[in-house]
């Protein structure tokens, strides 16, 4: 092509006018071409990147699931242990409760044990004579 351009030529300066041309074409034939590679490498490395995109959206949609499972375990974990502090509060009123009625029984039999024996006399006394 570029014999071609410069076989009819006769005169120096038309031979580099038409040279110049020849490279300029060839300059955006290449130029056009090596764009055509980085198009098709910059599309590859976006599809790419979007299969990479959509991969941590779906993990990230998986570690949400487990920070909200995580989540609902740990408020469990805080009623339930609420709830024991709240039964071992009641186990204590209880014990209370069970001591006062244990000494007042102590102190009811005391009573009835010396209603029941003797006057210091020696005679019993039957508590429902006066």
């Amino acid at each position: 092509m570029a014999l071609q351009e410069l076989a009819g030529v006769s005169q120096l300066e038309e031979a580099r006018v038409r040279a110049a041309g020849v490279l300029q074409k060839f300059e955006e034939a290449i130029v056009q071409q090596v764009g055509k590679k980085e198009a098709s490498a910059l599309e590859r490395e976006n599809n790419e990147l979007k299969t990479h995109v959509q991969a941590l959206v779906r993990d990230n949609t998986i570690l949400k699931r487990a920070v909200a499972i995580q989540s609902q375990r740990q408020q469990e974990y805080v009623n339930k242990d609420q709830e024991v502090a709240q039964l071992q509060q009641t186990v204590v009123q209880y014990q209370e409760q069970l001591k006062n009625a244990e000494l007042y029984n102590y102190a009811l039999s005391m009573h009835l044990r010396q209603a029941t024996s003797s006057d210091g006399s020696g005679h019993f006394r039957n508590p429902d004579v006066c």
